[in-house]
Formats: structure tokens, sequence, C-alpha cells
């Protein structure tokens, strides 16, 4: 009986412990420390405590003040945007959310926000005599900005070759089905991989109009110079604020190199129309891409489409997704399976997990062909492939300018055709260096 009272007296006692150690402080220091290491300690402190202080203004006004001063932009803005949603009559806050903004790079929204609080009578007297000359600053949106990312990666994967999954294919002759083992060469290779992603963009606003040039290229190697590539992408868009939304336009040039050889080009349009609604930017557009296989010209064609999609923030958290529908035409009358049509819709969800960011992205696609694919290959059936690629991603930030990153991804495309039937898996880890 003594043993017993003992045991739920320790159970109680350090049952009140965890409670304690999980309540939402009674307050938050004015201003967070200035030092990196201790920036550092004090986001880490303010991570668990999410959950308890969900309805406290203070807290998530504090923690967002944290991360500007750690120059980590989106998160800060997140968080202080959730202030401002518990309480929207924080000045302090709102001051703290402009900075965020701009350093985010959205200096119109900063100056918009900046001049509704120099309309505000209870700013404090050190905040109205430094915001003008801000307001200022951020007003002038005709100076070029730009933000520039360097990252290196190691991984491994299971089918660094996209080679199909079966070793076998069966041939339809006229004496009957034929089946083959294929080449070792044609069979999924695996094993260790690097990458290396250089990425940037560049822009400028002029009154309601913005343009900016984005590119990325990247390259990966490994131990089998055949699945080695390197891809590029170059891109143009123009944004023009239009009643309660805005018109983009996008122009991208893509290039793709693999085992030493030209093997994919494409110049693809976008033209999109978003707005505003509730939390959400809801968009529709149309895309048109056209497309060269330099090694197989017989494959090259056109996309029209449509799309409808948009971005919404729920809390701290960023929900998208889009669905695509259009049709492929052959360029020429040669291709195996003439024209198609195709679909797709991508998931993605972004949510702050400690003191980094947790990505999760999902695609599920389709097409089937016109016509059947080849006399040779299941007895001439009409091809159809379904695809399904999921990616998970965590990035934790090692300072102002650095992160570390790591991801998992998994590809699955299905085929009646079970010459192209793939899978895919892989992980890559390494580090990104950012600098604006």
């Amino acid at each position: 009986m003594t043993r017993l009272i003992v045991f739920c007296g320790l159970a109680l006692l350090f049952g009140v412990k965890a409670a304690f150690a999980d309540a939402c402080p009674t307050a938050f220091p004015l201003n967070p420390p200035t030092d990196q290491a201790a920036l550092t300690e004090e986001a880490q402190r303010l991570s668990p405590l999410e959950t308890p202080c969900e309805n406290r203004a203070d807290y998530f006004a504090y923690r967002g003040l944290v991360a500007l001063q750690r120059g980590e932009a989106a998160a800060a803005v997140e968080w202080l945007e959730r202030a401002l949603l518990i309480n929207p009559n924080l000045a302090g806050v709102e001051v703290d959310y402009a900075r965020a903004l701009a350093l985010a790079g959205d200096r119109a929204a900063a100056a918009n926000l900046a001049r509704e609080l120099l309309a505000r009578p209870d700013l404090p007297p050190a905040v109205a005599s430094w915001l003008p000359q801000q307001f200022q600053d951020w007003s002038i949106t005709s100076d070029w900005v730009s933000r520039f990312s360097v990252a290196s990666l190691a991984g491994y994967e299971t089918n660094l070759n996209s080679a199909p999954q079966n070793p076998f294919v069966t041939l339809t002759l006229g004496s009957g089905d034929l089946s083959l083992q294929l080449s070792p060469q044609f069979q999924p290779k695996r094993g260790a991989a690097g990458q290396l992603i250089l990425s940037g963009v560049v822009g400028r606003e002029w009154g309601d109009d913005a343009l900016a040039f984005i590119g990325q290229a990247q390259a990966r190697g490994s131990g089998f110079s055949d699945t080695n590539y390197q891809q590029a992408d170059l891109a143009a868009l123009w944004r023009h604020a239009f009643q309660d939304g805005a018109t983009l336009l996008r122009v991208d040039d893509i290039g793709l190199r693999y085992g030493g050889q030209s093997l994919y080009q494409s110049v693809r349009l976008e033209p999109d129309y978003e707005w505003i609604w509730g939390p959400c930017r809801p968009r529709v557009g149309l895309l048109y891409n056209t497309y060269a296989y330099p090694v197989a010209p017989e494959l090259n064609g056109r996309y029209t489409g449509v799309l409808s999609g948009g971005v919404c923030a729920v809390g701290a958290d960023q929900i998208r997704g889009q669905v695509s529908l259009g049709r492929d035409l052959a360029a020429g009358n040669d291709r195996p399976g003439g024209g198609e049509g195709a679909g797709e819709m991508t998931l993605g969800w972004t949510h702050p997990w400690g003191v980094g960011t947790l990505d999760i992205q999902g695609v599920l696609g389709l097409i089937r062909d016109d016509t059947g694919y080849s006399a040779l290959l299941a007895s001439n059936a009409t091809r159809e492939v379904t695809r399904q690629y999921l990616k998970v991603e965590y990035d934790h930030p090692l300072g102002k300018s650095w992160e570390f990153l790591i991801y998992g991804e998994s590809n699955h495309q299905n085929s009646n055709v079970t010459l192209f039937s793939v899978t895919d898996h892989g992980i890559y880890a390494g580090l990104r260096w950012t600098a604006q």
C-alpha cells in the first residue's frame, strides 16, 4: 500500500512538472537576444510552445521578432501575421510585420502598411520618427532586387537511369509472344550520386507592374557516366495588378543533357490570372509547351492545356494545389501512339517544424495515347501511363545564410505497356547557401 501511494505521488509530481513544462509563459521579453547563438537557442525554446500558446498574440509576435532578427523573412512574416490575426490592433507588431515584408522582398506591401501606420495616433515617438524614412525607402520599388542560392547534396537512388522495372520485354510476333531479357545496360542502375543546384531570381517593380527573371541549373553525377545529367530552366515572369487580382505571364526555356547528349529542349508559355479570396490566392490559366528531342525527333510535339490552382495560408501552414488538363499533339505522323490526352494534379503542404520547415509534395498524372503504340508491344495496345510521385523535404537553418536540407522522393510510373513501368526511390542531404 505504501509503495502504491509513493508511486501515485511520483506520477502526480512528474505529471505536474510536465504540465508546467508545456504551459505557456505569462509573458515574453520585449526584445530578443542580439547574439546569433542565443537567438538560435531562443527559437528552439519557443518552438514547443506553439500549441499551449496558440491563442497568445504576444507569443507569435515575439517568435516572429526572433525570426526577423535571424534573417528568416518568410518565417517572420508567418508568425507576425498569426499574431495580428489574434489581435489586429498591435501597432508595434505591425511595424515588425512591415519590416519582415520588406526583408522578404515585398517592398510594396511594406510601404502600404507603413502608410497606414503613419496615420495612427498611437505610434510610439521613436517609431513615429523612424518610420517616415523607412516608408520612403520602401516606396522606391524601381530598384532591382535579387536572391541567389547554391546547394550541394549527396545521396542514393535505386534507378539512376529510369530503366523499366521489369527486366524482361515481351514482343508480339505473328507466331506468338516472345519474351526477351533486357541488356544490363537497360536495367535499373542503383548507387550513390551527388547534386549541385544553382538558383537565382532578379526582379523589380514599376507601380502596378513587376518583372522577374528566374533561373535554375542542376547537375547530377554518379558512378555511371551514362546516367549523369545537366538541366537548366531560364524564365521571365511579368505581373500586372488588375482590379482585385493580377495577370501573370511566364515564359520558360528548358534544356536537358543526359549521358553527354542533348536529350530535351522546351519552350513553355503560361498566362494566368490570380486573385485574393480570404486567406487564399486562387489561379486559373492556360499552358502551351512546344518541345523537341534532338536524339529522337519523331517524339517532338506540342502541348496545349488549361490549369486551375492556388495557395492558401492556414495559420502558419501553406497549402497549395493545381490541376491541369490538355492535349499533346505530335509534330509529325510517325510518333508512336500519335497524340495524347494528359492530366495532372499536384498537392503541396508546408509546415513549420521546430526551427525549420517541412514540405511535402505529391503528384498524380495520367496520359493516354490516341492509337496503338507499337505492333510489337502488348498487341499494339493503346498505351496508358499513370504516375505517382511523392517528395518529403526538411530544411533546417544553420544561421543567416546557411541551411541543412534533406529529402526523400518516390516515383512510380505504371503502364499497360510494361516497357514504360518505372520505379525509382532516392534520398539526398546537403547544405544550401543563400544570398540576397
